[in-house]
């Protein structure tokens, strides 16, 4: 195929095309060069401005991590100077998640006289922070998991329900989240939730809302050791007590659980060394050792259950195994050294403190005690003639609860 133009038709063409070309290319830096002009100074940094005519703005930011906008675009210079602007009109504004935004419109000059602005925000949320004991325990807030770990956002204000889930514990508490605050939620290591926030029937602030010993009290094991120091309230037959030591000291370990908010069930191992000085007739003067080995189980009351401070009551009774040793020996047939086993009972009254799991006790420990299994096989009869042996005495404990 030929393709031929007629010369004519060329000759006319081309003047044509050549002053279309012209004016697109004028149309073009006409574009560019108003652009330029109108260009105001926003994101991107500083604009191209001389010093001369530059206008400076101070702006202030409520809360000041607030993002701030000029005519609409996002400022992304430094907030930490003036604005550097072309005289003119402006609206500047600040926006943040959780507030309402602020914003006013400003005629700048050239210079630094131009009168700074405030803007504030108005928060229509609150800020909520929870942080659980186990990393990977599931934070729920309003029945919804909002988080593994620490959860550190925006909700609205009013009272929420926070819940955090774990392989040891499923807790939860009721904050009340107040408008641009921060509101804590933590978890301690035995599970209970502490917030800063106050109490939700409005009855006042609080540091800390629903402590440990104000939640309903937790279930689970528990060990409290005992130190305790007696005095034996009878004596042996023929014995009469005199000046010295009158009495000793006995150490005690339970292991329990408690199965209501409060009571408990527990085991208990006893030791007690007793010294008695005293006279036989108005001669003779005889002291006697007496250790007892006591094996039981008791039930613990604690009330009321729901109080860092409670009444204690702890009743119980088991076996005993018991020796006594008569010094100097020999006094008379009854006063044989012998040993052998009995039962008792045991009554403490006092009163139990607990913080953050840990048990203290301030009690008065009172315990019967049978005699008749350390008889004199000779006689028939023990020392004490049979009789029960009254021992009394305070006693401290220190424990803790596994719950």
């Amino acid at each position: 195929m030929v393709l031929s133009i007629a010369p004519g038709y060329g000759r006319a063409m081309c003047p044509r095309f050549a002053a279309w070309v012209r004016s697109l290319l004028v149309a073009l830096l006409l574009a560019v060069g108003l652009v330029g002009i109108a260009a105001p100074a926003v994101a991107g940094g500083e604009p191209a401005i001389s010093e001369a005519e530059a206008a400076y703005l101070t702006v202030e930011l409520h809360p000041p991590d607030a993002r701030l906008y000029v005519n609409g675009e996002l400022h992304r210079g430094p907030l930490g100077k003036p604005l550097r602007l072309r005289p003119g009109k402006y609206k500047i504004e600040a926006k943040l998640e959780g507030y309402d935004a602020a914003w006013q419109q400003v005629d700048l000059a050239s210079g630094n006289d131009n009168e700074p602005i405030s803007l504030r925000l108005g928060a229509t949320q609150g800020i909520l922070v929870v942080t659980p004991f186990a990393a990977d325990a599931q934070v729920q807030v309003d029945g919804k998991q909002v988080s593994t770990g620490k959860f550190d956002g925006l909700v609205t204000p009013g009272l929420h329900t926070v819940r955090i889930v774990s392989a040891a514990h499923d807790k939860s508490v009721e904050v009340q989240v107040a408008r641009g605050k921060k509101t804590l939620v933590s978890q301690e290591s035995h599970g209970e939730l502490r917030t800063d926030s106050p109490p939700p029937d409005g009855s006042g602030s609080s540091l800390v809302h629903k402590p440990p010993w104000t939640e309903t009290p937790p279930i689970g094991i528990y060990a409290v050791a005992y130190a305790a120091l007696l005095m034996p309230l009878s004596d042996a037959s023929d014995h009469e007590s005199d000046e010295g030591i009158q009495g000793g000291p006995a150490g005690s370990l339970r292991v329990g659980y408690r199965f209501l908010s409060w009571a408990g069930a527990e085991a208990l191992f006893q030791y007690t060394a007793l010294m008695v000085n005293g006279t036989v007739g108005t001669t003779s003067n005889v002291k006697y050792s007496m250790g007892s080995a006591r094996v039981g189980a008791a039930f613990r009351t604690m009330l009321p259950s729901d109080s860092m401070v409670r009444f204690l009551a702890v009743a119980g009774g088991g076996a005993v195994w018991s020796y006594i040793n008569w010094t100097p020996e020999g006094v008379g047939a009854r006063f044989e050294d012998v040993q052998g086993w009995g039962g008792f009972a045991q009554l403490e009254l006092g009163v139990d403190f607990e913080f953050k799991g840990f048990l203290f006790d301030v009690v008065m420990q009172g315990a019967l005690q049978s005699t008749g299994g350390m008889e004199v096989e000779a006689l028939g009869e023990s020392a004490f003639s049979d009789r029960v042996l009254f021992t009394l005495g305070p006693a401290l404990g220190v424990g803790y609860g596994f719950w």
